[in-house]
């Protein structure tokens, strides 16, 4: 785009490709500013599909998979995965109506399908506190998943029958803007209504079981509590401000907003994989991983340390150099935590 001064202060006009060209802009927004949100989603959707790609391939690394939670997660990070990639390249210049829609429908398939494994996570949660136990059936993973597939079926192809997405004819990028005129009830159907209904059904069931949580004090039942917090963190401020925009008609939507709320909605991803990745059970994962690749490169004179022998070192376990109990062991070993949850 072209740089200077004149050019920067521009205003463009965003038209629905099934609109006359020529009628009244929706929207005022200059070049620098669409310049801004383009570079930043860029950057955001490529931390976020660095982010999804950790969460899928860091099972598989570890040899969790088996595990239905993880599965629980591998399968969100695929939907992020989805609509991160499909978020990314919407962004390239485009006059083809036909890739803009197909464009869209991949976006919002990925982010039904991530809205609807965040319900299913906050629904994990409720009924695990519910059956004292952290476990997650695989019949419930089943269900999980229909219901997923569903919602991203459902989403995306509404975006798509509803126009919610159109060609801007001057920056020739398929998008949907804040729009100043009018009520803008398409925003509302795709990204009002869907993540408020899943902030409200995590919300009910976070406080529903907030007391039982503290009793229990489940590190497994926080990190299930993560995902349900994230997309209420990326959700509230594009919800707001299209809120703001419909019902207070500003004669400009503040820019800052703007930013503030793509940058958060793009971020899914990456706060989903930092949910993940910094768990216990993952850190210490990788920690064993460098163990072993240490302990193999070691001279062969040199015997790595056994670490029951280590255990047997610590106060209240026996020198006798014999295993110790199986509670004092998780208790003591650097792993324990991750021994516990896979034993």
């Amino acid at each position: 785009m072209m740089n200077d001064s004149s050019t920067t202060n521009t205003i463009l006009n965003f038209n629905s490709s099934q609109e006359d060209p020529l009628s009244p802009s929706k929207l005022a927004l200059s070049i620098s500013h669409v310049d801004q949100l383009i570079i930043t989603g860029i950057v955001v959707n490529s931390l976020s599909i660095i982010g999804c790609l950790f969460n899928v391939f860091t099972p598989f690394i570890l040899k969790r998979s088996s595990n239905t939670v993880t599965k629980m997660v591998v399968s969100l990070g695929l939907m992020d995965l989805i609509f991160s990639g499909f978020s990314l390249v919407d962004l390239v210049k485009t006059k083809s109506n036909i890739f803009c829609q197909i464009m869209t429908f991949g976006i919002y398939f990925g982010y039904g399908g991530s809205l609807a494994w965040t319900v299913c996570f906050a629904h994990g949660l409720y009924t695990g506190i519910n059956r004292s136990t952290p476990q997650v059936t695989e019949g419930n993973y089943r269900n999980y998943s229909k219901v997923s597939i569903a919602a991203a079926l459902l989403l995306g192809s509404v975006s798509v029958a509803i126009g919610y997405n159109w060609i801007d004819k001057t920056a020739e990028i398929c998008w949907h803007p804040i729009q100043l005129v009018g009520f803008d009830w398409t925003d509302v159907v795709i990204s009002g209504i869907p993540p408020a209904i899943a902030m409200g059904y995590s919300l009910v069931c976070y406080l529903s079981v907030m007391k039982h949580l503290k009793e229990l004090g489940s590190r497994l039942y926080m990190e299930l509590l993560l995902y349900p917090a994230i997309v209420i963190i990326t959700s509230v401020p594009w919800i707001a401000l299209t809120l703001y925009v419909d019902f207070t008609h500003p004669a400009a939507a503040p820019f800052a907003w703007q930013f503030i709320a793509n940058v958060f909605i793009n971020a899914q991803g990456l706060l989903n994989a930092f949910a993940y990745g910094l768990s216990s059970k993952i850190i210490n994962g990788y920690r064993e991983i460098c163990c072993r690749r240490k302990r193999s490169t070691m001279p062969e004179t040199e015997e790595p340390q056994d670490p029951f022998t280590y255990v047997a070192s610590e106060p209240g376990v026996s020198e006798s150099g014999e295993r110790p109990d199986l509670s004092v062991l998780e208790k003591s070993l650097v792993m324990g935590d991750y021994v516990m949850n896979h034993h």
